[in-house]
């Protein structure tokens, strides 16, 4: 028996492998989005030609297990980290997103507690004993006329009718409220959406979630954004507490709402688990995985950005030395230019603080220029009459005296301020 949070055994993903058929000769990317030590992925596309594999793993220790087994790059990060992924480019994706702790003490201590009640049998049973009970029920017709026999069935028939429409509008309003109110602990609405973004179109996701989980938000998701959706549940002695079935689905090329489609996928919450399609193994593929070049994929990120992708990124990015080329105030720039038009108070404030002093101008309009701020103070005298005679009060101000001057290409000394 494997527990909730396990990844799939080796058996059970080559098994899945056998439904998945790989372009001869060329190459196909494949993500997986808690990768472990990568075995998962690994036996599901053993058969392809030339595998391209990328995986999401927080626990460094497993992360570099999957590196060493052959993935192409492995992100230390959990899939709920911010990420910068290249869409639409990956072949294939694996999802088997954790379930949280408080799922599996509720939904998974008894068994399938989703499997829908007989509301039919149990109504008219209780219908016929509360007859029983308060005298209504008359086990012979005789002294009744046909017309009075009938409108009593008739009358039994809408009674049954409503109470079972009752109790079903309960239940399903019932599986409704739990799943608002146990919304906010759960991820795997979060990975289909994250999944769908870098899937391309005609690829294939393997999708790995409890029976519980099936629910009206993802199977709308599931009917628009794919097509030739198959469920199957997993091997009885290795799963059959947790309940785990596998998604098969194709992305569509474009997506369409179809609300029969998700009807239909909604009904295996309510299927008892047994009753599901086990998965086998198939001599022949069920879906073909699609031809995706690794040179496609310009990022693969998944966690906060580190010190050397950045200096890696400023290496490539011409960024930089454009800036220093265009605007900055170097040896060779004959002509620098600011970012933005300068204004006079600009222009002035760099004159008077000296940043403009030498060379400036070609041509006819060459001059040299000299810019100075210089401290000074001023004292002043104030006398004023008081009592004991006249206070003389001296003053002190500060101010900046600002200096501009050129000298033109004559020879002869301006000054602006």
């Amino acid at each position: 028996m494997r527990y909730m949070n396990d990844p799939l055994s080796k058996i059970t993903s080559r098994c899945i492998g056998t439904h998945l058929g790989f372009p001869e000769n060329q190459p196909i990317t494949a993500l997986d989005i808690k990768c472990h030590d990568g075995e998962p992925l690994l036996e599901m596309t053993k058969k392809a030609a030339q595998p391209h594999r990328y995986g999401i793993e927080e626990n460094t220790y497993q992360a570099r297990l999957a590196q060493s087994n052959g993935f192409d790059k492995v992100c230390r990060s959990d899939y709920k980290s911010q990420s910068k992924i290249t869409n639409e480019v990956f072949s294939m994706v694996l999802a088997n997103p954790i379930v949280d702790d408080r799922f599996t003490d509720e939904l998974f201590r008894d068994f399938d507690p989703f499997k829908v009640p007989n509301f039919e049998a149990e109504e008219r049973a209780r219908i016929e004993a509360m007859a029983q009970q308060m005298e209504m029920i008359d086990f012979g017709d005789e002294g009744q006329t046909e017309e009075e026999i009938q409108k009593r069935k008739e009358e039994a028939d809408r009674q049954l009718k409503k109470a079972i429409e009752d109790r079903e509008i309960a239940f399903r309003r019932a599986l409704f409220e739990q799943e608002k109110r146990t919304e906010q602990y759960r991820w795997d609405r979060f990975v289909l959406n994250f999944v769908s973004k870098y899937l391309m179109p005609g690829g294939i996701l393997v999708f790995v979630t409890p029976k519980e989980f099936i629910d009206g938000q993802i199977c709308f998701k599931l009917a628009s954004s794919y097509e030739d959706v198959k469920i199957f549940r997993l091997e009885d002695e290795e799963y059959a507490e947790q309940r785990k079935c596998i998604i098969f689905a194709k992305k569509r090329r474009q997506a369409n709402r179809d609300q029969d489609a998700a009807r239909v996928l909604m009904q295996y919450r309510l299927t008892p688990y047994k009753e599901i399609p086990e998965i086998s193994f198939q001599q022949t593929p069920m879906y073909q995985v699609p031809m995706s070049k690794p040179e496609w994929i310009e990022n693969f990120r998944v966690g906060p950005i580190t010190g050397d992708e950045v200096l890696g990124a400023l290496g490539k990015s011409p960024l930089i030395s454009k800036y220093v080329e265009t605007y900055g105030s170097v040896l060779n720039n004959e002509a620098p230019q600011p970012p933005t038009q300068l204004h006079k108070g600009h222009v002035s404030l760099l004159l008077a603080s000296g940043l403009l002093n030498g060379h400036i101008g070609t041509g006819p309009d060459q001059h040299l220029v000299k810019g100075s701020v210089i401290k000074m103070s001023k004292e002043t005298t104030e006398e004023e009459e008081s009592e004991d005679g006249t206070d003389v009060r001296i003053k002190e101000r500060e101010f900046f005296n600002i200096g501009i001057k050129y000298l033109d290409r004559h020879g002869e000394f301006h000054r602006l301020l």
